[in-house]
């Protein structure tokens, strides 16, 4: 998650402050920044310097071109992101719209307000509808909020774990979002079934990622030829990456110029373990 920023408007440029924790992060928000304003042409002002009270963030300084819509535009994107959550991965760009779990007053996780609704949407027979409604509301304002998800051409889901399976809540959302956005719908099919992503688990996190990567590997495919084209997945819950990652690839496969994450929630687990970017 961005951590701060401030936008300021010096006449005919634009400066940009972001604040993050470390450097690492802090470049990979630069990154994303760039490629949301690719007009504006930002780039360092200077070197990244220490940040807070004990010098462990990092803050960057980026300057361009005043962007269509001026700075607030570049302010209401920064909120965007620092309400949100960004998650690196090997993905152009991902985000989830906030955790599955928050942390209880022991300490322990409890489900969100947005992982319930999450499984309202999902889990309930009849599904809720308000509480789909309400997702894909909030997914279609934080595309249409974000200038690089904004210019997409296409949307898809990442399907059932099951071979063939359809309906799923990912699914319908992912369609309700390209009727009302006007985007290309392309369907990502399950070819083969694989055990359930939560049934495989490892003392090691970063061993369970790779595994859970592993078991998705080779179980998805593109019956449409996307060439050029920019696409946004969308997924309900995200949690090692591992069924974004091969949706992911089988777009690129099919043509995709690029590839855009979006989810509802995000599970805590696999915090901090990403996977290897995609060659």
């Amino acid at each position: 998650m961005l951590q701060g920023f401030s936008v300021e408007d010096s006449d005919p440029a634009c400066l940009v402050e972001l604040e993050g924790w470390g450097l690492e992060p802090v470049e990979w928000f630069e990154r994303i920044v760039c490629a949301a304003f690719p007009s504006s042409g930002f780039n360092r002002a200077g070197d990244p310097s220490d940040s807070g009270l004990l010098g462990l963030g990092k803050t960057l300084v980026l300057q361009g071109g005043l962007p269509v819509g001026g700075v607030e535009e570049v302010r209401r994107f920064l909120s965007l992101l620092t309400g949100t959550l960004t998650i690196e991965d090997s993905l152009a760009e991902s985000h989830a719209l906030g955790y599955h779990q928050d942390e209880d007053e022991t300490g322990g996780l409890v489900r969100s307000e947005l992982g319930s609704l999450v499984r309202c949407a999902k889990y309930d027979r009849p599904p809720d509808a308000d509480a789909r409604r309400r997702i894909t509301e909030a997914l279609r304002r934080f595309i249409e909020g974000h200038p690089r998800y904004r210019r997409a051409k296409a949307i898809a889901a990442v399907p059932p774990q099951q071979a063939g399976g359809q309906g799923s809540l990912c699914q319908t959302v992912a369609a309700d979002l390209a009727a009302q956005l006007g985007l290309t719908w392309i369907e990502i099919v399950r070819v083969s079934s694989r055990p359930p992503q939560k049934d495989i688990v490892d003392e090691d996190r970063k061993k369970g990622v790779e595994r859970r990567a592993a078991n998705q590997e080779g179980s998805m495919t593109v019956n449409d030829h996307v060439p050029g084209l920019s696409v946004v997945i969308v997924d309900d819950l995200y949690g090692s990456g591992g069924s974004m990652r091969e949706a992911a690839r089988v777009l690129r496969d099919s043509g995709a110029k690029e590839v855009l994450g979006l989810t509802v929630t995000k599970q805590r687990l696999y915090e901090g373990v990403r996977l290897a970017t995609l060659d």
